[in-house]
């Protein structure tokens, strides 16, 4: 396994500013048929068989990695996920103090103190934490997940919620470098915190969700025009912009592609559970 991580450490060299085309698949992931794309970046859940729990390791990626291909990680970084391997049932009854109400708006998904000790050790800081056991997998960064989490916490009265998520970022950044100088971040979503230097400087880029569809209907300009504003002062510090659509049509998925081309954007149309890879014509990866 040793020699496997050592190769894989050889053969890439890829940074996201240098990521032309990716997609995002989180179910019925097949490495091989993903090595066999084109795609510059893949982003999968951590778990070939979520939500066991078990997750890849290096020998999984000689394959994939040899393609020069970034490897990325989906990691939720302001929810907790009743699926995960690190969870207690005895939390169901007794909670800890930084475990929140349930997010309806995320399966499987509860709010948390993402500032608090306690939850922070479960992602960062030891062998069985969730994102040192992703470095050691041999993934070259992650997705941060949840990251507009402070809405919610804004919404509870926190008012410096959104300072502690920047906060939050640039110590799993400083964490992650230190593990592996390589290691890289994408944060989803948080366009908000584009203003405060301390994320823009954690993170190697941004996605942004359904920018320009919703629920399938092309939004109103001056909607998304506002978003890629935001989004622009990602670009303009240097960092690369995801946008994700969730369509299969063709018209929707030449809009998104020529806009995000026009904007400077990296656009990928998925299927709507994230179970498949995207088959448009005229948008395959190069």
């Amino acid at each position: 396994m040793r020699a496997a991580a050592a190769l894989l450490l050889l053969v890439q060299d890829m940074q996201l500013k240098d990521v032309k085309d990716y997609c995002v698949q989180f179910q019925n992931v097949d490495l091989k048929a993903l090595a066999e794309t084109k795609y510059d970046l893949v982003i999968i859940d951590h778990s070939r068989d979520h939500p066991n729990g078990s997750t890849y390791v290096p020998d999984d990626y000689v394959a994939i990695r040899k393609t020069g291909k970034l490897v990325f990680a989906h990691l939720s970084i302001g929810t907790g996920q009743n699926s995960r391997y690190y969870w207690n049932k005895d939390w169901n009854s007794t909670p800890p103090p930084w475990l929140g109400a349930k997010d309806p708006e995320r399966i499987a998904s509860f709010h948390v103190k993402y500032w608090d000790a306690g939850y922070q050790a479960l992602i960062l800081g030891n062998r069985e934490a969730y994102l040192d056991r992703l470095i050691a997998a041999g993934f070259d960064g992650v997705a941060l997940d949840a990251v507009e989490a402070y809405r919610y916490w804004q919404g509870q009265g926190v008012q410096d919620a959104q300072a502690k998520m920047s906060e939050w970022i640039e110590a799993i950044g400083s964490y992650a470098r230190k593990q592996n100088a390589k290691f890289q971040l994408l944060a989803i979503g948080g366009t908000d915190l584009l203003a405060d230097g301390r994320f823009l400087g954690a993170i190697n880029a941004v996605s942004k969700r359904s920018t320009y569809l919703s629920k399938g209907v092309k939004r109103p300009e001056d909607d998304f025009k506002k978003t890629e504003a935001l989004l622009d002062r990602a670009v303009k510090d240097g960092k690369r912009v995801f946008v994700l659509e969730y369509t299969q049509a063709q018209a929707e998925a030449d809009f998104v592609f020529a806009r995000a081309k026009e904007k400077g954007y990296v656009a990928y149309c998925a299927p709507s559970g994230l179970e498949k890879l995207s088959k448009i014509a005229g948008h395959e990866p190069e």
